[in-house]
């Protein structure tokens, strides 16, 4: 009867282990998918950024601004000119 509950036992904590270890696998693939996941978003806002500056660039390409008009850095800064003559 011992020998039986030992061997069941065994089996129960090998069964556990087992899943233990799918458990951390899984984990790890779903940590390193939200990383990706993040690196893709952030990459995407980038590159929004960029097509709207390639936007207003293409816009204004040639033509005169005056001295109202205000320039803004990528970083929300006003950049202070004289304009065009």
């Amino acid at each position: 009867m011992k020998n039986i509950l030992l061997i069941l036992v065994g089996v129960f904590v090998a069964g556990l282990s087992v899943l233990a270890i799918l458990l951390t696998k899984e984990i790890k693939k779903t940590s390193k998918l939200l990383s990706e996941n993040k690196q893709l978003i952030n990459e995407k806002e980038n590159l929004l950024l960029a097509k709207t500056f390639r936007e207003g660039e293409i816009l204004f390409n040639g033509k005169k601004l005056n001295k109202e008009t205000s320039i803004i850095d990528g970083k929300g800064n006003i950049i202070e000119w004289n304009g065009m003559e």
